[in-house]
C-alpha cells in the first residue's frame, strides 16, 4: 500500500486505508452460537485512528446477535471500548451498528482482527445470510485523533452459511 507524506512534517499518513472485511463463515452442524472476526489490513499508527464506526445488514430470519453483539479482540484488545447494537426496525433485513474508541487515545496499529461478532443462529434449517456494509452516510469509517473521518479503500462484505 503506497504512503503519502504530508508536506513539511515527518509524519507518514497512509493515503488510503486498505480494507475492512466482514467474515465469510461456514458453520457445520448445530452451531447455535459462535464468534467470528472482522478483519483489517495493516493500520499505520501514524494515522492516529482512535475510533471507528459503521453499520452492516443481515437477515434476522437466519441470524441475530448475542446480548453483547460485538467484543474487542486483536488490535482492539487493549484499552478499547467496542460496542454494537441491533437498530430497531422492521425485518427481515436488519442493521447492526458498531462503534469503538480508544480509552487512552492510543491509536490502532497493526493488522488482523479488528473486533469480533457474537452470532446466534435463528433458523432451524440450514440457510445463509449476506453481511453487507452500509452505504454512506452509515458506511464503515475510522476516526482520527482530530475527529477527522477516513473510509477504507475496500469494505469487504461477508456471509454466514449453515450446512449439515
Amino acid at each position: 500500500m503506497p504512503n503519502a507524506h504530508e508536506s513539511g512534517t515527518s509524519r507518514d499518513v497512509v493515503a488510503t486505508m486498505g480494507m475492512v472485511s466482514l467474515p465469510n463463515v461456514v458453520v457445520r452442524g448445530g452451531g447455535a452460537e459462535f464468534i467470528t472476526q472482522v478483519k483489517t489490513s495493516t493500520i499505520n499508527p501514524n494515522n492516529k485512528f482512535v475510533g471507528f464506526q459503521g453499520d452492516f445488514s443481515f437477515d434476522e430470519r437466519v441470524i441475530t446477535f448475542q446480548n453483547e453483539p460485538v467484543q474487542k479482540a486483536g488490535i482492539t484488545q487493549d484499552n478499547w471500548n467496542v460496542s454494537g447494537n441491533v437498530l430497531p426496525g422492521g425485518g427481515p433485513i436488519r442493521i447492526l451498528r458498531v462503534s469503538a474508541y480508544s480509552n487512552d487515545f492510543v491509536p490502532l496499529s497493526g493488522e488482523g482482527t479488528l473486533f469480533e461478532l457474537r452470532v446466534r443462529k435463528v433458523s432451524q434449517s440450514d440457510q445463509s445470510t449476506q453481511l453487507l456494509w452500509a452505504r454512506p452516510p452509515n458506511q464503515f469509517i475510522f476516526i482520527d485523533a482530530d475527529l477527522g473521518t477516513h473510509e477504507p479503500s475496500y469494505e469487504g462484505s461477508g456471509s454466514v452459511v449453515f450446512v449439515p
